[in-house]
């Protein structure tokens, strides 16, 4: 069923409504590697007790609200 319905997808059209992306996992802007690995030491610390699950949640929406307002993807 997975396979199935991943093979259905438009990955060029990943939301009901229109994205200046494609993509679902992976959002095709150039930030995006740079927020991912923000992202990736935010849960390392969360593993290692450094911070909360809801701290590294915060602190992950925090640098992809502020690349889509810096990039202009989001008003």
């Amino acid at each position: 069923m997975t396979v199935k319905a991943l093979k259905a997808m438009d990955f060029t059209k990943p939301t009901i409504d229109p994205v200046p992306y494609v993509g679902l996992q992976y959002i095709a802007i150039p930030e995006f590697a740079d927020a991912g690995t923000q992202m990736t030491q935010y849960l390392a610390d969360y593993v290692v007790d450094k911070i909360t699950l809801d701290e590294a949640i915060k602190k992950t929406n925090d640098v992809f609200n502020q690349v889509a307002l810096d990039g202009g993807y989001r008003k």
